[in-house]
This record gives structure tokens, C-alpha cells and sequence, in this order.
């Protein structure tokens, strides 16, 4: 690929995260988490993109391969558990008055 269609696609990709974030925080229920799932793709397809540069990056910040590798180890831990996360936590059915989403208000 070359660097002016690769800067294209850059710029066209960032737009596109743009308007996937505003629209997580304007909308709710299922439309919100394929937001959440897009954002996800496009983040990927940003980091792939940006790979040579990340990495070139990530070793002039951290020269010593000790803490390069360190580092790297507790993201991926950090990473894994973030997946894991909705298969530990017990899922409620209903989501809020009416089961139509919202907050529950038991407490009063």
C-alpha cells in the first residue's frame, strides 16, 4: 500500500472512530454495543495499520528488553481479563424498570 493511500484510508478511518464514538455515548441498548463491536474492528484495523510505527515507538520509550517484555506481559494480562470479564460476571435479565433498560430503583 502505498503512503498517500495508506495516509487516505488514515484519515477516513479516524472519521469513522469519530462518529462510532459520539455515537456510543448518544444511543443505548443494542444499537450501543455494536457501536462498542465497531469500534473494537476499526481500533484493530488502526493498530495494524500503525504496527511498524507502535513498535519503533514502544522500544525507543523502553529501551531495556526486560521492561519491554514486563510491560507487554501485563497489558496482555490486563487485555485477557477485559475479554473475560462479561463470561465472569453473572448476567441479570432484566436491565432496569420494565426490563426495558434504565437503572433499577429498589433502593429507596
Amino acid at each position: 500500500m502505498s503512503g498517500k493511500t495508506k495516509n487516505h484510508l488514515n484519515i477516513i478511518l479516524d472519521m469513522i472512530m469519530t462518529l462510532v464514538i459520539v455515537g456510543i455515548f448518544l444511543v443505548k441498548g443494542g444499537t450501543h454495543e455494536t457501536l462498542g463491536y465497531t469500534l473494537g474492528i476499526l481500533v484493530t484495523v488502526h493498530v495494524i495499520l500503525h504496527w511498524k510505527q507502535i513498535k519503533i515507538m514502544y522500544c525507543q520509550m523502553l529501551p531495556d528488553s526486560t521492561i519491554q517484555i514486563t510491560v507487554l506481559v501485563i497489558f496482555v494480562l490486563l487485555l485477557v481479563s477485559l475479554f473475560s470479564w462479561p463470561g465472569l460476571t453473572p448476567q441479570n435479565e432484566r436491565h432496569g424498570p420494565g426490563g426495558k433498560g434504565g437503572y433499577s430503583s429498589t433502593l429507596k
